[in-house]
């Protein structure tokens, strides 16, 4: 039987309340949308992507049109670019990586990712049979990451990719059951298979086809409202120009800021803006906290629903902690 109580502690009311990085591989002078328009500033968010996902988003939400809410993907051209800051001078260069296919061999990949990364596990052989068919169906550069760390963390547990673990954080299965926490989310989740995701609750995804088969390209799902974007064509390109690219240095400064203050993040926890950005907080370290990962995908799910229901012109008054039936914390948002 769900219970209700006003929220009061600071995991659920505050969310109510409104150097160098290293050079990886080839260059193109080439710049995309986003750099040409924001040309010669020299304050402010320098990147689009998650960091400028999280920046904007209390200023772009609430966007409706007649097919629902329009998110970051309808404002944000299409793009396989991932834009990177330097800082130099007076003002900011931006450089970008090609985004070209690639296959790196499995002793490449350990070579790339062994003095990075933490948190590995060895894969037992049983899992690689109960999950032979989910192995089979990643491009062959994932399988083997699986195979080689089976799981693994980078930047003091800021960025993860799951394995096949009995850790339900890391384990890939387990984190893409609906009980865990997608339960609390919509439609928007449903053609995606979340294999990673960063402290902030962004996910790593592949899109299903039709068949049940996956499309090459990387997907990444901002954490506030699980808005999708194309990051990579391919998992080798991700590997390389996302994952290791923030495991040498977070290109992300709310991030580094967090690791400063917080330090190692643990991969069953996640960092949340309280109150949330969605309900107009304010993007600071500041505002960050830390809580279960599941809690904090689950109160997500919960206000991202409960803003797409609510009445047109409406605002936030207050938002209620409750008991679903199966014991889980939620939230409930009120409108005025």
């Amino acid at each position: 039987m769900s219970t209700t109580s006003t929220a009061t502690g600071p995991s659920a009311s505050r969310l109510g309340s409104a150097s160098t990085p290293a050079s990886i591989g080839p260059i193109s002078l080439q710049r995309c949308r986003a750099c040409r328009e924001t040309e010669g500033r020299t304050s402010g968010p320098a990147l689009h992507g998650p960091s400028w996902s999280r920046t904007r988003l209390r200023n772009l939400w609430p966007r409706r049109s007649s097919g629902g809410l329009v998110g970051l993907a309808g404002i944000l051209e299409p793009s396989l670019w991932r834009c990177a800051r330097i800082a130099g001078g007076s003002a900011d260069w931006r450089i970008h990586r090609e985004r070209e296919q690639s296959l790196l061999t499995a002793e490449e990949i350990r070579s790339l990712l062994l003095p990075v990364a933490a948190a590995t596990a060895p894969i037992k052989p049983d899992a690689r049979v109960e999950h032979r068919e989910l192995l089979d169906a990643l491009p062959v550069e994932h399988t083997a990451v699986v195979q080689l760390f089976n799981g693994l963390t980078v930047s003091r547990g800021a960025y993860r990719l799951f394995g096949l673990r009995p850790e339900p954080y890391l384990d890939i299965v387990s984190w893409n059951e609906s009980a865990s926490w997608r339960f609390a989310w919509d439609d928007r989740l449903k053609p995606f298979l979340c294999f990673g995701e960063t402290a902030w609750g962004d996910q790593y995804a592949y899109r299903r086809r039709p068949n049940g088969s996956f499309e090459p390209e990387i997907y990444l799902l901002e954490g506030t409202l699980l808005e999708a974007e194309i990051l990579a064509p391919s998992f080798g390109r991700f590997l390389v120009d996302e994952f290791l690219r923030n495991a040498r240095f977070p290109y992300d400064s709310i991030t580094r800021a967090a690791l400063a203050r917080f330090g190692q993040v643990d991969p069953a926890h996640n960092w949340v803006f309280s109150p949330s950005l969605a309900l107009g907080g304010e993007e600071s370290v500041e505002n960050v906290i830390e809580l279960p990962a599941f809690t904090a995908m689950t109160f997500a799910g919960d206000i991202a629903t409960s803003l797409l229901a609510a009445p047109p012109s409406s605002s936030s008054k207050s938002v209620e902690t409750w008991t679903d039936d199966s014991g889980r914390a939620r939230l409930r948002v009120r409108f005025v």
